[in-house]
């Protein structure tokens, strides 16, 4: 009951974030040109100062193991789920494959889930879950900007690893992490504030872009529709099965199900307006499946403490 509690909450809270937007696109507070200035700032700034922030926190070696373990486990779901996004969308019928591929394959993992498992396993869960967010950071960054620049060659992956300020971000993070040198806290609050802008951010350009959307167009399209089964119920499903099999139990495997369980990521609408994809479906996709996840979270988190 507390973790169907936790995920109403973060749920409620998330749509308020997206009516602010909303709202202030109806109003014409913002302009329309004020998506991508907004989405530039969110991926260029908020987000890398929201990674390195995660990584401000005392080292302890007595979970180093675990930590290797969450970094390989972490790393094959992601795989497996973008492996999944782009074999489920190889023959589907929708001009919209590319950004249907991005928000099937990445999940909302930071905000969705570091409450629940907060919740469930306390700091050290929380430990391993920003293990998992540098992986898929890594994923996002290289393979889903790929996906959405639609440039996905060795060399076009190369340039984006070398161009994006998350992978400094990361490199910096876990250089602090490691020589566990103390940041002054005159550098390390605004590095918190401005990271944490970025779910309040995501949400608000998401409002705005349903604010500029046909919304009973967006509840016929069936592309929503399939999106929400593939990302909310085959993947955990299957992310799970591939866990089990790995033998890794405890709190290394909860922690990389629920959190490859989440609902579509926030940011997907920032890249749709970047790389000019249907910015309709982006929302919508993020909107339905963060709806879904008022019962699927519950859901798997049951499961896994059984």
């Amino acid at each position: 009951m507390d973790l169907a509690y936790i995920t109403f909450q973060q749920v409620f809270v998330l749509f308020i974030l997206i009516f602010i937007g909303f709202l202030s696109r109806k109003l014409n507070i913002i302009k329309p040109e004020g998506k991508q200035w907004f989405s530039n700032l969110l991926l260029y700034i908020i987000v890398p100062c929201m990674v390195v922030d995660s990584y401000l926190q005392e080292f302890n070696p007595d979970i180093l193991p675990n930590l290797v373990k969450t970094l390989g486990l972490s790393t094959l779901v992601l795989a497996v789920s973008v492996v999944i996004a782009f074999l489920v969308t190889l023959k589907y019928p929708s001009k919209d494959r590319r950004v249907m591929q991005f928000a099937i394959g990445f999940s909302n993992c930071a905000y969705m889930g570091f409450p629940l498992i907060t919740a469930m396993f306390g700091a050290e869960g929380l430990l391993y879950a920003s293990v998992f967010v540098t992986m898929f950071n890594m994923f996002l960054w290289t393979i889903g900007v790929g996906i959405m620049s639609r440039a996905i060659s060795a060399k076009s992956i190369a340039k984006s690893i070398i161009r994006t300020p998350v992978l400094y971000a990361v490199i910096i993070g876990l250089f602090f992490y490691l020589t566990q040198i103390q940041v002054p806290l005159v550098i390390s609050q605004p590095l918190g504030q401005v990271g944490d802008m970025n779910t309040p951010l995501s949400m608000i350009i998401t409002g705005m872009l349903i604010a500029d959307s046909n919304i009973l167009k967006l509840l016929k399209n069936k592309d929503i529709y399939f999106t929400i089964l593939v990302r909310m119920l085959v993947i955990p499903t299957i992310c799970f099965a591939i866990v089990k099999l790995t033998g890794i139990t405890g709190i290394v495997a909860n922690v990389c199900v629920i959190l490859i369980s989440c609902p579509t990521a926030a940011i997907t609408s920032a890249f749709s307006v970047k790389y000019g994809h249907n910015e309709e479906y982006a929302s919508g996709a993020v909107v339905f499946t963060t709806l879904v996840s008022i019962i699927t979270l519950p859901l798997i988190s049951y499961l896994l403490t059984m």
